[in-house]
């Protein structure tokens, strides 16, 4: 499931810079490009807020045993702390993987 965000991430990203493309070589009105543009951050926007939502419940699945309390243990605490230090860490080296695996690929014709 985890791939799944990653992928759409990934691929949300791709369909951007392909319509960006796309804008800077088909004639489009100043009120298409606009559109398109809405369109592009709109699907931005779900994208990052589907993957803060996915982390958000990985991290609490993982590290909250307890309701007991009103507020974290230390435990639970150090355990989300790390999840999301892990995730940020994994996302971070992921893109800058696909950031070079794109730059050294040669363009298609």
């Amino acid at each position: 499931q985890r791939q799944n965000g990653q992928s759409l991430s990934r691929r949300t990203s791709d369909f951007r810079n392909f319509c960006e493309d796309i804008m800077g070589e088909v004639s489009m009105s100043a009120e298409e490009q606009t559109a398109l543009a809405n369109l592009l951050d709109e699907m931005q926007m779900k994208d990052t807020l589907t993957t803060f939502n996915r982390i958000v419940e990985r991290c609490f699945t993982d590290c909250v045993d307890s309701f007991m309390g009103k507020s974290l243990s230390s435990k639970e605490g150090v355990c989300i702390n790390k999840c999301f230090e892990k995730f940020m860490k994994y996302s971070a080296r992921a893109g800058q993987r696909f950031a070079e695996l794109q730059f050294n690929t040669p363009p298609q014709q």
